[in-house]
């Protein structure tokens, strides 16, 4: 006995794959930008344009280290790159890459202030009953 083709399955498949797909890229965009040299990059970038020779002082790295950093945050297609002369210079892809940045570290204050609260109500004596 054939089985009767359900409406809209094909369109449920593809909305399927197609959030598998989002979801993925979105791992690879968090994953991106999971080391603090490569947040730090992604800070530095925020006021413009830089050339690749400024983030070694910046970053306290080897330029080596460097390069592997940028290729992750290009791999994830985070930064673009423009050759002036010699130099390469990086800019963000696209600054709403900020946002998500900004965000982290607005719940990484409010987990800070929760936990100074919990200290705090932990040091304080108990009235006596």
């Amino acid at each position: 006995m054939k089985e009767c083709p359900r409406p809209g399955g094909d369109d449920r498949a593809e909305a399927s794959a197609v959030e598998e797909q989002l979801v993925l890229r979105q791992g690879e965009v968090l994953r991106a930008l999971g080391h603090p040299a490569r947040l730090r990059i992604i800070q530095h970038l925020r006021d413009g344009e830089h050339c690749v020779c400024e983030f070694a002082p910046l970053l306290g790295l080897r330029q080596p280290n460097i390069s592997q950093h940028l290729a992750i945050l290009r791999a994830a297609n985070l930064v673009n790159t423009r050759r002036d002369g010699l130099r390469i210079m990086y800019s963000l892809a696209d600054p709403a890459i900020l946002q998500i940045v900004d965000a982290a570290a607005e719940v990484i204050q409010r987990q800070a202030a929760a936990l100074v609260v919990l200290c705090d109500c932990r040091k304080q004596p108990s009235a006596p009953s």
